[in-house]
């Protein structure tokens, strides 16, 4: 299984796919990848830590509390991420989205630079804005994950003091659309159905009076921004009158 699971991760990942079953495809069942048992040990790690410390999970003849069992889960992690990184495979989203939920694990007012990079290298922060926009399982798989790296950035730097690692003045990525992951994952035909709908835009929210995942996301995200001009204002420093320096 190893021996299978480094094959496939040393092949590129073929991030821009329309149909949902070959995207999910491509990284399950023997497609499986070393960044997607990463994904699911995050997962793991988050339903352990969840748990009360009196209860105990058996692992063969040891004993573990859910804190610990947490704990073993994110070290599994932590060495799925080493293993893609020694293999020199191509960065991919699925990558920069392991990271993301390892850097959470760890610790939630800790910011990570290589996240930052690796999203700015995939050029996640630089996805032009296409009119009419015909949306995708991958493109919106893209924007939710940048929207989510975007805003940790802001609430590290809020927590610590820090200046961000990302600025609204090189991001042009929109938010991704308030749509269903039921329609998302769906048909595609009705996936762009409902993207042409008068009420879908990337400035509307709580498309069908339905509270979504993804209407929490955009409304962190256009937070986010919001911080973002805060932080330029409590953090940064005016020296003179730039205009008249370049004159």
């Amino acid at each position: 299984m190893a021996s299978i699971l480094c094959s496939n991760s040393k092949a590129r990942f073929v991030e821009d796919q329309d149909d949902p079953e070959e995207y999910m495809s491509s990284f399950c069942g023997t497609q499986m990848r070393w960044e997607s048992l990463g994904i699911l040990f995050t997962y793991w790690a988050f339903s352990a830590s969840l748990t009360r410390d009196t209860d105990i999970h058996p692992v063969g003849q040891n004993v573990f509390t859910g804190r610990q069992m947490s704990r073993q889960f994110t070290n599994c992690v932590s060495k799925c991420i080493d293993i893609c990184r020694k293999l020199g495979a191509p960065p991919n989203t699925l990558f920069v989205y392991v990271c993301f939920r390892h850097m959470l694990l760890e610790s939630n007012v800790s910011g990570d630079a290589k996240l930052v990079a690796i999203t700015t290298f995939l050029g996640l922060h630089c996805i032009p804005r296409t009119t009419p926009y015909e949306p995708s399982i991958s493109s919106e798989i893209k924007r939710r994950l940048f929207a989510c790296v975007y805003n940790i950035d802001k609430v590290v730097s809020s927590f610590t003091g820090r200046p961000p690692l990302l600025n609204a003045r090189h991001v042009s990525t929109p938010l991704p659309l308030d749509i269903d992951d039921e329609v998302l994952l769906g048909d595609r035909a009705r996936l762009l159905e409902v993207a042409r709908t008068p009420e879908i835009s990337d400035e509307r929210h709580f498309y069908d009076n339905k509270l979504k995942s993804v209407t929490i996301m955009r409304a962190r995200g256009m937070m986010a921004f919001i911080r973002n001009d805060i932080l330029d204002i409590s953090l940064g420093q005016i020296h003179g009158d730039v205009a008249a320096s370049l004159r």
